[in-house]
């Protein structure tokens, strides 16, 4: 999944925090721990034509649970989609080898190698589509968190140990920051002796502060209620609910928005293990699904293993809703993500859609006039710190992509047909050394429309 994650999770909530050297009440005094959000809109443009539904105005989003009004209701298990057909001795059912033929869908695609501005490229991909005949244009919604389904949901996810916050205020951030200096002195992610020397400083300073705090602390429980406030860059507010859990074998972070939680190893720059296998690691996450009440509404859409520049050590899965037996894309913030490793869940996000009812019938371009685009498009790349090199297209498929109403929104848009290219990058870093990027980041590179062949995401400007 996305690198950026837990910001997205959030709905653009950013834990940026900053220490201040010094002890006790003058070290708490020096943190500077602010929390700013952002809105941004996943890039691309919206349709035309039909409403996009319930769009949110001066704050207003639909009510807690993610109930809305009319016939906009949470769509039944998996959609009601129709049992799948039988599979032919090809592996595909006979609507997925109905859908090739009638848009004309080969089962890979390669195209020859360019070299634009320094960045070769290179398209050698599998090509998949869905078990599906039809397809629609649906409004959707982000579904909201509130107080009424935090029992249903959240609650069986904390466990006994519930929502707690640590005080003093500020300890939280000292060991947070403390555990980031360790990691980046072990790993030598430093320029220079001066800056060792600078870092090893700052981490005794942080640690002396944390053994002068340590006799005081004290957990406070918290109720699961969104209470506190925060600002948005837009404007409004809107409420969120921090703390920490225990869980099985280690304590988490934990962060809910009107739009999403995430749950993440506390100190978050804690390193992990991983020595299970990817079967072991499958079960573990399919018993938090489970766990979470969502095992009947959501399918595993994706699985992998964290390699290339991120340290971090697991399996991810990701899980998605589906509209008619079709995937809707994972898109970073809407979803459920987690990462498995040795000990459990070290990391748990979840955001989710309300889907329309009803749609649009959509019919679909042919693939000739999609596999042009993808041929001719500069793709950009939020990547790693680095000069981009290579970028290689190994799959294509055909699933459902929210598109926002506005660029200025993501909470209300559309589910829209569309072909989404997966694969890996590599990046020149500052100390020249050419990275890989992380598979399991499952990182959509460009998106096109399937009904009218617009760009929904991932090209240069």
């Amino acid at each position: 999944m996305k690198k950026r994650m837990i910001a997205l999770l959030l709905t653009g909530v950013l834990f940026s925090l900053t220490v201040g050297i010094g002890c006790g009440k003058a070290a708490v005094e020096n943190i500077a721990s602010k929390k700013t959000e952002a809105v941004t809109a996943e890039e691309g443009r919206v349709l035309e034509g039909d409403d996009a539904g319930q769009k949110s105005q001066d704050g207003a989003e639909p009510a807690d649970g993610g109930a809305l009004e009319g016939d906009r209701a949470e769509p039944e298990s998996r959609d009601g989609a129709e049992p799948a057909d039988s599979k032919t001795e090809e592996g595909e059912t006979e609507k997925q080898m109905a859908l090739r033929e009638k848009l004309g869908v080969p089962e890979r695609i390669s195209a020859p190698e360019t070299n634009e501005g320094g960045v070769v490229r290179i398209i050698d991909a599998a090509v998949s589509v869905p078990d599906a005949d039809s397809f629609v244009i649906t409004s959707a919604e982000s579904k909201t968190f509130g107080d009424s389904n935090m029992k249903t949901l959240v609650e069986p996810v904390l466990g006994e140990g519930g929502l707690y916050r640590l005080e003093p205020e500020g300890y939280e951030f000292l060991v947070s920051q403390g555990a980031l200096l360790r990691r980046r002195l072990e790993q030598g992610d430093y320029e220079g002796e001066e800056e060792r020397q600078n870092l090893e400083q700052t981490l005794e300073t942080t640690e002396a502060c944390i053994r002068e705090m340590e006799g005081e602390v004290q957990k406070t429980k918290l109720a699961l209620r969104m209470t506190i406030e925060e600002k948005l860059n837009s404007g409004q507010y809107v409420e969120i609910l921090e703390g920490f859990t225990d869980w099985e074998q280690r304590t988490m972070h934990v962060g809910i928005s009107r739009y999403g939680m995430i749950l993440d190893s506390w100190p978050m720059e804690e390193q992990s293990r991983c020595t299970i296998s990817k079967e072991q690691a499958e079960a573990v996450a399919e018993a938090y699904v489970e766990r979470m009440g969502l095992s009947e509404e959501l399918v595993l859409d994706f699985a992998g293993e964290n390699e290339g520049m991120r340290e971090d050590a697991g399996y991810v899965f990701a899980y998605v809703r589906t509209l008619g037996g079709v995937p809707v894309g994972y898109s970073g913030s809407k979803g459920l993500n987690l990462t498995v490793d040795d000990r459990g869940v070290r990391r748990l996000g979840y955001g989710d859609y309300v889907i329309g009812q009803e749609g649009k019938p959509a019919e679909l371009l042919p693939f000739s006039e999609i596999q042009k685009i993808f041929e001719e498009t500069s793709i950009r790349i939020f990547c790693e710190p680095g000069e981009l090199k290579k970028i290689s297209v190994d799959e294509i498929r055909l699933v459902y992509r929210f598109v926002p109403v506005s660029e200025w929104s993501s909470v209300s848009g559309h589910l829209v047909p569309a072909w989404e290219a997966f694969g890996t990058y590599q990046v020149l870093d500052e100390n020249g050394v050419l990275r890989d990027s992380n598979p399991a980041d499952r990182e959509c590179l460009l998106a096109v429309s399937a009904v009218d062949g617009r760009i929904l995401a991932g090209a240069e400007e």
